[in-house]
């Protein structure tokens, strides 16, 4: 980062302010390094675009995230606002990573009977003030010897209509396809597993991370993600070892993809 040049340095702030505004996020996020003045806009106009947006009363993010052979049936998700990180303390290259975290859950007028039974563990989430929200469940199943699945996946942001089900507008603001790989769905079983055994003796293995843990992303930006907590929906959890063979090691599985939050630049 520079300093600012003595013409920029002449520049009303309401001049500067106004001509930046015109700026998409990510744009605002890319031009913050260019020198400091620009870095003091730029987070102002973040700030001011996040508050707002999450005070808006008609308008929600949404969330359709499905298996190709399951679009139809699939419902999509409301996602709560929880906050953003950090918004004060960014340095300054920090504003182009900066994310603001949602909460996937299944919106009332969006139910479906999608779930593999009741989760004991997972009580219906009220992040958003509402008590109607149930916790958002994705189910994987893999064939034997298949090595990854694929979820589709889009944001759009909405503006309600009084009748439940339709809306004013809607504007998309991420699409893409998450590999999801059959080693990755495995690992994240057995850390969670242990992650619980850890908590049931009381004490903590300390090597997680809350930022990367069970995170997939959306896009090849890292613009958007999806966390999830992984757990085992049809059989035991099987650690690699030696004596197994190829088949036994790529077994028919299904994992639960329990919504922990999501990601947006």
């Amino acid at each position: 980062m520079t300093s600012s040049s003595p013409l920029l340095d002449m520049l009303p702030n309401e001049v500067l302010l106004a001509t930046l505004t015109l700026l998409s996020a990510r744009d605002l996020a890319a031009i913050s390094t260019v020198c400091r003045r620009f870095h003091a806009c730029t987070g102002r106009l973040l700030r001011r675009r996040l508050h707002r947006v999450a005070s808006l009363p008609d308008n929600e993010l949404l969330l359709d995230c499905y298996q190709p052979s399951a679009r139809v049936s699939t419902p999509y998700l409301a996602c709560r606002f929880q906050g953003t990180s950090g918004l004060e303390s960014q340095g300054s290259t920090g504003i182009s990573r900066l994310y603001s975290s949602f909460r996937p859950v299944v919106a009332r007028d969006a139910r479906c009977r999608w779930f593999l039974g009741p989760l004991p563990s997972q009580e219906s989430s009220s992040s958003g003030g509402k008590d109607e929200d149930e916790a958002a469940v994705q189910t994987v199943e893999l064939d034997e010897g298949e090595l990854f699945s694929q979820l589709c996946t889009a944001t759009n942001v909405i503006r309600q209509c009084p009748q439940p089900g339709l809306f004013i507008s809607h504007i998309n603001t991420c699409e893409g396809v998450i590999r999801v790989w059959r080693h990755w769905l495995a690992a994240q079983a057995i850390r969670n597993n242990d992650q619980d055994e850890d908590d049931d003796e009381g004490y903590s293995s300390g090597c997680s991370s809350p930022v990367t843990d069970g995170l997939l992303w959306v896009d090849a930006g890292q613009n958007v993600g999806l966390r999830f907590r992984v757990e085992p929906a049809s059989a035991p959890l099987l650690r690699p070892g030696p004596g197994l063979t190829p088949e036994e090691e790529e077994p028919a599985v299904a994992y639960r993809l329990v919504y922990q939050g999501g990601l947006e630049v």
